[in-house]
């Protein structure tokens, strides 16, 4: 740093010049200044877009890796299923199903997205009215998954072979789990507890998905 009286360098560090006394500290404050203005030049709005852009990259990452994890287990279907259910959420439901079996009905039988959310909001329906008359429309679930059975490889062998034959499924079964599952329902006028015996879940492309239509025969 040079000082404005006498022009000689002196130390960065230094608050006063060394020859003459004079204070350095207008000089470190406009070299802040120009610092600063150049930061500013730096950040254009081509980088503030970049950010953004990357921002928004990793916000789509972290979203896919926790949708992942909430498929990652069995059990997770059964609590997302309960809140379905809780909910009357007929496309909730729809995300829980395989996409193999979605694209059979849709082909088959119910010929639009539409039909077949129908279909699932009908059984939803049932199963709130039933909850609903028993204790109250404001009514709570607590999910519990009490035992989880897996299918041995012959059994999947058998799954795949079903699924494939009847609904014409392209891609693989890699597991299959079935679940005893608890619902505790309670509301204002009761309490009223489900057992499910045979809640089966199937894993398809890495995520585990509700059966909802599966033969007691095989598993």
């Amino acid at each position: 740093m040079y000082c404005v009286n006498c022009h000689k360098e002196t130390p960065e560090n230094f608050d006063t010049c060394i020859y003459c006394g004079t204070s350095l500290q207008p000089e470190k404050k406009a070299g802040i200044l120009r610092y600063r203005n150049s930061l500013r030049q730096k950040v254009t709005p081509i980088t503030i877009f970049s950010c953004f852009f990357t921002l928004c990259i990793l916000a789509g990452v972290v979203f896919s890796i926790f949708v992942l994890k909430e498929r990652e287990h069995p059990e997770k279907v059964a609590f997302n299923y309960a809140v379905c259910v809780k909910n009357n959420d007929a496309s909730g439901l729809a995300l829980l199903l395989p996409e193999e079996y979605i694209n059979f009905r849709l082909r088959y039988v119910y010929y639009s997205r539409e039909d077949f959310n129908e279909f699932l909001r009908g059984l939803l329906s049932e199963i709130n009215g039933f909850y609903t008359k028993k204790c109250s429309e404001d009514f709570r679930i607590q999910c519990k998954v009490k035992e989880i059975q897996y299918a041995e490889k012959n059994i999947v062998s058998k799954i795949n072979s079903f699924y494939k034959e009847n609904l014409f499924f392209e891609k693989e079964v890699e597991k299959a789990a079935r679940l005893k599952v608890i619902f505790d329902v309670k509301g204002k006028t009761g309490e009223y507890t489900t057992v499910i015996t045979d809640f089966v879940c199937l894993k398809i492309g890495g995520a585990w998905c509700y059966a909802l239509e599966f033969p007691n025969n095989l598993f």
